[in-house]
C-alpha cells in the first residue's frame, strides 16, 4: 500500500481508459512545487479555505500561532493532480522552534510513516507522507488557488525553519497527475521543495523561481519571476 500510486490511484485503470493521443499537452507535472503557506490560525476551517494562488503564498511569520498548509503549485490543468508523496522538518524539540500541535489531511487518503515502517510517526520532524484523491471523481486543479493538501496547526515559540523534504522512507518528493503519471521532483535546482520561517528568518516559496516550461497549456499560471 505505501508503494508510490499503485492501488491508491488505480494507475493500471487510468492508463488502459486513455487513448494513446489522450493528452495534446505535456505528460507529466515537471514545473509542479510542494509548498507551505502560513495563514490565520483557525481550529474550524482546516480544509474548507481557499489559499493564495502560488505565487502569493506566505511564507515568513514573526513567532505566534498559525495554520501552515502544505499546498502544490504549478500543476499542468491539462493533467490535474491526484497525489503526492513529501517530508517535512523543523526543530523538533518541544517548546522550542515550531511545535506541531494538529495535522488534517485534506486528500481522500493518506500514508502517514510511523509504526512498522521503521521511521518517525507523522507529523513528527523527520517523518513523511503520501496523500491521494479519488482522480475519477476529485481530481484537483488551481481552479481556485493552489491546492492544499493539509493543514497543519502549529506554534513558533522561537526563530524556526518548517520545511518540505523528500520522503524519508525512500528519499523521493513526488507529484501525481489525474492521468496516473508521476512526476519526481527530487533536488531540482531552483529547488521545487519549499520553507517557511519563523522569527528573524526568510522563506522560500518555489514558485517565485519557477518558471512554467510550457506556458501555452497552464490556464492558472501567469508569468512567473524571482523576488
Amino acid at each position: 500500500m505505501r508503494k508510490w500510486i499503485g492501488v491508491a490511484l488505480g494507475v493500471i485503470a487510468v492508463l488502459a481508459g486513455i487513448g494513446g493521443n489522450a493528452l495534446a499537452g505535456p505528460t507529466t507535472n515537471d514545473d509542479a512545487v510542494i509548498a507551505l503557506h502560513i495563514g490565520v490560525y483557525d481550529s474550524k476551517n482546516f480544509c474548507n479555505v481557499t489559499v493564495p494562488a502560488c505565487l502569493d503564498i506566505t511564507t515568513s511569520a514573526p513567532t505566534g500561532f498559525y495554520n501552515v498548509y502544505a499546498v502544490v503549485g504549478n500543476v499542468s490543468d491539462s493533467l490535474g493532480f491526484a497525489g503526492l508523496q513529501f517530508g517535512i522538518d523543523y526543530d523538533g524539540d518541544s517548546g522550542v522552534g515550531t511545535d506541531i500541535l494538529q495535522w488534517q489531511s485534506c486528500g481522500d487518503i493518506e500514508f502517514p510513516s510511523g509504526g512498522s515502517d521503521g521511521q518517525p510517526t507523522w507529523p513528527a520532524a523527520g517523518s513523511g507522507n503520501l496523500i491521494t484523491w479519488d482522480y475519477t471523481t476529485n481530481c484537483q486543479t488551481e481552479a481556485n488557488g493552489a491546492i492544499v493538501a493539509g493543514v497543519f496547526q502549529v506554534g513558533a515559540y522561537s526563530d524556526d525553519i518548517f520545511m518540505i523534504t523528500p520522503r524519508p522512507v525512500d528519499a523521493k518528493a513526488k507529484i501525481a497527475s489525474c492521468f496516473g503519471a508521476e512526476t519526481d521532483i527530487t533536488g531540482l535546482t531552483p529547488s521545487h521543495l519549499g520553507y517557511v520561517a519563523f522569527g528573524s528568518g526568510e522563506g522560500y516559496n518555489p514558485c517565485s523561481v519557477i518558471v512554467p516550461t510550457r506556458p501555452t497549456t497552464w490556464g492558472n499560471i501567469k508569468t512567473l519571476y524571482r523576488h
